[in-house]
């Protein structure tokens, strides 16, 4: 039987943390023509993550705006990651692509992060 991760969890057990993600920025490199290229993200780093489905209760609305959240990922700390607005993870042995709507640094402790995702569409 499969651990469920606590709501508000200080750490997670490392058996939880299986998938390999990579994380990706958004390059902003244009191709000749001045226009961006095909795929302009760049992966920055790769780490294992525990990915959960969010449901409809990790909806929220921040600045009069929508936020929708389709899945939360779970990892270990990384002080080299700064959300800018522009990340992405990519998880290639399913080939799905999640948008990172906000990155939380749970009790600011430094010791686990809560990746806020949006499932791009036309994944499968």
């Amino acid at each position: 039987m499969q651990q469920s991760i606590p709501h508000r969890p200080r750490a997670v057990p490392a058996g939880e943390l299986r998938d390999l993600l990579y994380i990706q920025i958004d390059s902003g490199v244009e191709d000749m023509g001045g226009g961006h290229p095909k795929d302009p993200w760049q992966t920055i780093a790769q780490d294992f993550f525990a990915l959960r489905s969010a449901n409809a209760h990790e909806q929220y609305i921040a600045a009069q705006q929508k936020m929708v959240v389709t899945h939360l990922a779970y990892s270990r700390w990384r002080s080299d990651i700064v959300f800018t607005g522009a990340l992405r993870l990519y998880w290639p042995s399913l080939s799905r692509t999640f948008t990172v709507r906000g990155i939380i640094n749970v009790d600011m402790a430094n010791r686990l992060m809560v990746w806020r995702l949006e499932e791009v569409a036309g994944n499968a």
